[in-house]
């Protein structure tokens, strides 16, 4: 997948399900350019909440991404 092709989603919940099955649900927190052994890859950031109520942001490279789905309209 490329970056156009994700649609204005910040802020809303998403799912991203990535090529190997890997799958994150959450609501959509932008993109970074992020330069990985040289090469140059944009990561989209999904906002978590672990269960003892940690804040984090899951990056998952958007070249990776099988499918992106926005849950809420």
């Amino acid at each position: 997948m490329r970056l156009s092709d994700i649609p204005e989603a910040w802020g809303k919940t998403v799912k991203v399900v990535c090529k190997d099955g890997y799958t994150v649900v959450g609501p959509y927190d932008g993109y970074e350019n992020w330069a990985d052994s040289g090469e140059d890859r944009e990561i989209l950031h999904i906002a978590q909440t672990a269960s003892d109520g940690f804040r984090y942001i899951e990056g998952v490279y958007v070249d990776e991404i099988e499918s992106f789905e926005v849950l809420d309209g």
